[in-house]
């Protein structure tokens, strides 16, 4: 293609984090021009946390805050992608060592870099170090080296800013790669390939994606006008990232590792041995952790206040039977007129009623009660027990990249501790 896209659009995927462009992320988006004359760089990247000191500008005491040491990897991209052992890197042959040492176990503690400070505090043990989530490690604190892309830009809302560097994800170096690719496709490589016809990329940022990989995009922003200004940066020579690239400071990172490495048996003269003569002219300075997202207070539970049972009206009792009441019938001489040709009945004395005959009572006692037909009995289905449940086989966790830090997360992880990004 006679340009730098070509390589980079062969670029195979990888990961990456962290940016040194202007907080664009705070705004959602950003429309930049990618410098003509400069190379598009890869670095792999450390973050590692460590307890630094910073002066309180009232007080002047200098307090204690867990900070993060930028340390570019002193392994080739190459090699690492391959898996090959780390031969240079003081971390990266940490991370071998600990991973063949069988005296040390998956929970022990290797790294401490606390000040009691819960959600800042970074306390590792081996598992986590490495990154071995199979020996029940936190992905989240793993010492891993991300991929980075490394690029030149202009800010087409700032070019007075000039010529500014971005390390960005790998996320948005694969959606760059991609509307690049489109464009030649469509319109040819003369008018395609930004570095022979420039035009601007807007870059999107969607903390709201469902997957963190999902974070990032990028297309041609053919609104954007290309002005003088952005043309006479466009045409300067090549810029050196040179102090971008380069392996990080081993004596910031030897001192870090010395105070927060919890393992005994380190010789960390060994570790340092073969580190690459250009070391330590990165231009990345230690930044402090990032503010952790504040927790909302779970609402409070409603709960429905049970109504007092309604009170039953209590039933009159019912009129005792009188044990000495004597039972009484029509009388059958009169027919309960009480009379009887004009005159009193003999037979009741004029009252209509005479007592009822014992044998009467005596027949009703003895004769038998009417039989009820036996309750029929409720035929019912019996339940059939659901067949048990196979046994789940154990499913590897597949993970996605943090869109904001870079670093691995499960794909349906809500939250990102490292740097609280949420996933909605």
């Amino acid at each position: 293609m006679g340009s730098k896209w070509g390589d980079f659009l062969k670029e195979k995927p990888g990961r990456s984090n962290f940016n040194r462009l202007r907080n664009w992320r705070e705004n959602g988006e950003v429309v930049v021009w990618i410098h003509t004359n400069t190379e598009i760089h890869k670095r792999l990247f450390h973050m590692i946390p460590f307890v630094g000191e910073k002066e309180d500008e009232q007080t002047g005491r200098k307090n204690k805050q867990i900070m993060y040491l930028p340390f570019v990897c002193h392994e080739s991209v190459q090699d690492y992608m391959n898996k090959a052992p780390a031969k240079h890197c003081p971390l990266c042959r940490f991370i071998d060592h600990l991973r063949m040492n069988g005296n040390i176990g998956d929970s022990e503690t290797v790294w401490d870099s606390s000040i009691g400070d819960r959600k800042r505090d970074r306390v590792c043990t081996k598992a986590d170090f490495t990154g071995d989530t199979e020996g029940g490690g936190d992905w989240r604190l793993s010492f891993k080296p991300s991929l980075q892309y490394v690029l030149a830009v202009i800010d087409h809302d700032n070019p007075g800013e000039g010529i500014r560097i971005a390390t960005e994800k790998f996320s948005l170096g694969e959606s760059i790669k991609k509307a690049v690719q489109q464009e030649i496709d469509r319109r040819g490589v003369e008018l395609g390939d930004p570095d022979l016809n420039p035009y601007a990329f807007k870059w999107v940022f969607n903390s709201n994606a469902r997957q963190p990989a999902d974070y990032y995009t990028a297309y041609p922003f053919d609104r954007a006008e290309l002005t003088e200004e952005i043309q006479e940066l466009l045409d300067k020579p090549e810029e050196n990232l040179e102090s971008w690239i380069s392996p990080g400071d081993t004596k910031r990172l030897r001192e870090a590792m010395e105070a927060h490495v919890t393992v005994d048996d380190v010789d960390f003269d060994v570790l340092f041995d073969n580190v690459l003569e250009n070391a330590g002219t990165n231009a990345e300075d230690p930044e402090p952790a990032p503010e952790p997202k504040e927790e909302k207070a779970p609402a409070p539970k409603r709960t429905r206040t049970a109504a007092p049972p309604k009170e039953e009206p209590t039933p009159d009792p019912e009129p005792e039977a009188n044990e000495d009441e004597v039972p009484m019938m029509e009388c059958p001489s009169c027919r309960g007129k009480g009379k009887k040709r004009g005159k009193d009945c003999k037979v009741c004395d004029g009252t209509g009623k005479v007592e009822s005959p014992d044998d009467e009572d005596e027949e009703d006692e003895k004769a038998p009660p009417p039989k009820e037909d036996p309750p029929k009995e409720k035929r019912t289905r019996k339940a059939v027990a659901p067949p048990p449940e196979p046994p789940k086989e154990e499913e590897e966790v597949e993970m996605a990249e943090c869109g904001r830090c870079g670093k691995d997360v499960p794909i349906d992880a809500t939250i990102c501790p490292e740097c609280g990004a949420s996933f909605e």
